[in-house]
């Protein structure tokens, strides 16, 4: 059970302290010469690029999405603007020496994340059960960070992983 003193950055920060003392590796590392780097993100509105479904009547995203009434946010960081993905992405700076060493000694490596890094990795509003989903899944940050570890290029060792849609494919797009 949570306790509400807490906001979530400081919950965040209490999961990730249990994580390390049960010995659940929550940073970039490598096993087996293989490069393994989980990335922190949080989603914006503006990732969503499609236009709006109008016409039928669709539940707000605080209707719909529980971060709005779950998630209590310090400070100027808040769901409804771009600070949370910004500051969530910045996270990922304390590991840069560690990615660096990666990318100079791994020929493979896969990085992770909850959100998604591309739009047109969701499927278009039109299919969609909700189709305001795309404003709450992913960061064009977080597609950004990914490039810095992959590389532009198109690479056969370049690899993502996300999640938070609840849909099961995968896709090469611009060689990851």
């Amino acid at each position: 059970m949570f306790d509400f003193q807490f906001d979530s950055l400081e919950k965040l920060n209490k999961l990730l302290d249990a994580c390390k003392q049960l010995g659940v590796e929550t940073n970039p590392a490598v096993i087996d010469g293989l490069g393994i780097i989980p990335l922190f993100s949080w989603y914006h509105e503006s990732f969503d690029r499609e236009d709006d479904i109008v016409g039928v009547r669709i539940p707000s995203l605080d209707m719909a999405c529980k971060d709005f009434h779950a998630c209590k946010w310090p400070g100027n960081l808040s769901n409804r603007d771009t600070s949370l993905a910004l500051y969530f992405d910045s996270m990922n700076e304390k590991n840069q020496n560690t990615v660096k060493r990666i990318q100079s000694t791994c020929s493979q490596i896969i990085t992770f994340s909850h959100f998604v890094p591309r739009q047109e990795l969701c499927p278009e509003k039109r299919m969609l059960f909700y189709p305001n989903l795309p404003k709450i899944i992913g960061s064009d940050w977080l597609e950004d960070r990914i490039r810095s570890i992959h590389g532009v290029e198109s690479s056969s060792f370049a690899c993502h992983v996300f999640g938070h849609t609840h849909f099961c494919w995968d896709a090469v797009v611009d060689g990851i």
